[in-house]
């Protein structure tokens, strides 16, 4: 779990940069949710694509970094062509069976808000799901021709239609976000225990786990888009 990381550097991640040799590493089951780069230097907090939740940056564009089972959530950075989820500025991120969704960068800025690729970034996506479709909602950017590749059962919850149904409504995050300085976006330091708090366990009719471990049952709740929606031969006990 990597939760309520605070950067306040103009050029650097909120939580989590790989660098040089760290190919073949393995993001497995893992949650990122509300970290947030904040520089409070100046009003234009700049371009900066090595901003992001999590930055990929390899000795080389072909090594790999896999991300298996993992949600990354409301997260938020200060930078126009960084990303508030995941920003590869050079390697192969392979993306299988995560949630990507509801991350913010800097408004108006060119970065997607879940992930941006870079001229030697690229990404692999299989059984997943994000906000958006790349070239809505700027959920997913890319700046080479061809560097995304992404499978057919892999969904886009702003394009389908419906939510993934977090305990923590994208709605309720969004209002913890401030506007010190137009265009630059933060969380408040005074609501951290609120905002390190959103709950990111998905709803089901058959129950569904809060995070104080309570166990929720009620037959009128509606099943959440995300339930069972991974690769189905995947191992996912662990």
């Amino acid at each position: 779990r990597f939760i309520g990381n605070r950067a306040a550097t103009r050029d650097g991640t909120a939580c989590f940069y790989l660098t040089g040799a760290s190919g073949e590493s393995m993001f497995d089951h893992c949650l990122w949710s509300a970290n947030a780069n904040s520089w409070t230097g100046v009003n234009n907090p700049g371009d900066h694509p090595s901003t992001a939740t999590f930055v990929i940056n390899l000795a080389n564009a072909t090594d790999k970094v896999d991300i298996i089972g993992c949600t990354m959530a409301y997260n938020l950075v200060d930078a126009y062509k960084g990303s508030g989820g995941l920003s590869v500025v050079k390697g192969v991120a392979r993306i299988r069976d995560s949630i990507f969704y509801g991350n913010g960068r800097t408004t108006g800025g060119t970065g997607g808000n879940d992930l941006a690729l870079q001229a030697n970034g690229s990404a692999d996506i299989a059984y997943s799901i994000f906000t958006a479709k790349p070239g809505t909602y700027d959920s997913i950017t890319t700046v080479t021709e061809g560097n995304l590749t992404i499978d057919d059962k892999t969904t886009f919850f702003a394009d389908d239609g419906y939510d993934p149904l977090f305990v923590t409504p994208l709605a309720t995050a969004q209002g913890y976000i401030k506007t010190p300085r137009n265009p630059r976006r933060c969380f408040a330091e005074a609501d951290k225990s609120a905002v390190c708090n959103f709950d990111l366990h998905i709803k089901s009719p058959g129950g569904y786990w809060l995070n104080d471990g309570t166990l929720v049952k009620d037959a009128e709740t509606p099943t959440s888009p995300a339930l069972d929606a991974g690769n189905p031969t995947a191992v996912y006990d662990l």
